[in-house]
């Protein structure tokens, strides 16, 4: 059994400037990052309920736990066991971004450490890569029309799928309306 990417990320996530000041703040601001956090984290009695790269379901028990918490049971858990993960923040708060990028390979992102004035601060940029479109020259007998015209007038689907040179697919279905 899988977990889905929406477990640990939810698409409306901002990153909020001021919430990346220390990776604590930074997992603690919702409840997908903090349940990413306690799956990575080992001194969290959810550290590995979850595989991160197949995002298989290691704990069944306590993957459901962490599941049906709400977020201030979460937190309280954090605060009440005094777990905290503070050192290589950026590096730390990074991960998590490339974890995000390794399940939705659309999702980008970059980072800057914000210079002299605020050298505790990382500057979090994410988007959604727009979908890169390929030209196909695809050359079509008349054989190729009297057969596809035969098969529609029956009322019968025609699908075509092909890979580009890109490696992007493209599915093409004829069908009458």
């Amino acid at each position: 059994m899988k977990a889905e990417i929406s477990f640990f990320y939810n698409d409306e996530d901002d990153f909020d400037n001021k919430w990346n000041y220390n990776n604590q703040d930074f997992f603690l601001k919702n409840i997908w990052r903090t349940r990413w956090v306690l799956n990575d984290f080992e001194d969290s009695k959810y550290y590995d309920c979850v595989d991160k790269q197949t995002l298989e379901i290691k704990d069944l028990d306590r993957w459901k736990e962490l599941l049906q918490s709400s977020e201030q049971d979460l937190q309280d858990y954090v605060y009440e066991n005094e777990i905290e993960w503070l050192g290589d923040d950026f590096d730390h708060m990074q991960n998590y971004l490339s974890f995000i990028q390794d399940h939705i390979p659309k999702f980008e992102w970059s980072s800057t450490e914000e210079g002299y004035k605020h050298p505790e601060y990382l500057n979090i940029q994410t988007w959604i890569r727009k979908p890169e479109y390929d030209r196909v020259h695809v050359g079509i007998s008349r054989e190729d029309l009297d057969s596809f015209e035969k098969h529609l007038f029956n009322g019968e689907v025609i699908e075509w799928t092909f890979e580009t040179q890109n490696g992007n697919t493209i599915e093409i279905i004829f069908e009458q309306e």
